[in-house]
Order: C-alpha cells, then structure tokens, then sequence
C-alpha cells in the first residue's frame, strides 16, 4: 500500500466513526426532548 491509500483509508475511517457519534447523538437527543416532554405535560396538570 502506498502512503496515500492508508491515508485515505484512515480519513474514512475517521469520517464513519464522527457519523456514527453524529447519528447516535442525534437519536439521544430525540430521546430527550421525549421524555422532557413527558415530564412537562406530567407535572403541569398539579
């Protein structure tokens, strides 16, 4: 392999793993923004 083709294969690697982190984090937030929700409307009837 030439210096240029693990280069590229580190970049894209590097590229998948800062997806990925960016797509669970999306997801969490979701998640979040749900439950807060829930809580909200729970705890505003009192």
């Amino acid at each position: 392999m030439e210096s240029n083709e693990k280069m590229f294969i580190v970049i894209t690697i590097l590229a998948v793993i800062m997806f990925g982190i960016y797509i669970y984090l999306f997801i969490l937030d979701r998640k979040i923004r749900k439950i807060e929700k829930q809580l909200k409307e729970k705890n505003q009837p009192e």
